[in-house]
């Protein structure tokens, strides 16, 4: 496989760097940048993946698997939506740090989740601000809003504890 070396300003390389960061990493990001300006066939929007937080430091590590327990990691990152080395680092966090990992799949749900959780309130500030006016608070208006509510609460609910329950008990 061909190397490119390329010279950038340090601003360019810190903004590339945060950029890279939520994209599977550099090089994982400028394959699909370089991949885009060729025209290949890539999708349209880059790689993704939880990349680590500020401030933790992370490190290489090669493992050897039997073949048995590779393809089972496969099937799990598979099923996940995740690449191999991204589902046995999620596992590892999982188990070291308690945190939740969900596949891509799963963070999408959190965010129409959130982005329906958003709604409520603003549809519920109007509708406080309104009374606060004078206007009579609308009763059924505010029923509604509170079962939307309850509504993605127990879809919040249901996703956290399916996480829970897929890296719960994991050998």
């Amino acid at each position: 496989m061909p190397v490119y070396s390329v010279f950038i300003s340090n601003e360019t390389a810190q903004l590339l760097d945060r950029l890279a960061s939520s994209h599977g990493g550099r090089s994982a990001y400028f394959r699909w940048l370089i991949a885009q300006a060729a025209n290949a066939n890539v999708e349209a929007s880059p790689p993704s993946s939880r990349a680590p937080r500020r401030g933790d430091r992370t490190v290489k590590v090669l493992i050897r698997l039997t073949e048995q327990a590779a393809v089972w990691v496969e099937a799990e990152a598979e099923a996940m939506g995740m690449r191999r080395s991204y589902w046995i680092a999620a596992f590892v966090d999982r188990q070291a740090a308690g945190r939740p990992r969900f596949s891509r799949e799963g963070e999408l749900v959190l965010f129409q989740i959130h982005s329906e959780l958003r709604k409520v309130r603003a549809e519920l500030g109007i509708a406080l601000s309104a009374a606060a006016d004078g206007s009579p608070l609308d009763v059924t208006g505010v029923s509604a809003l509170s079962a939307k509510l309850a509504e993605q609460m127990k879809c919040l609910r249901a996703a956290l504890e399916g996480n829970l329950s897929y890296w719960h008990g994991r050998p």
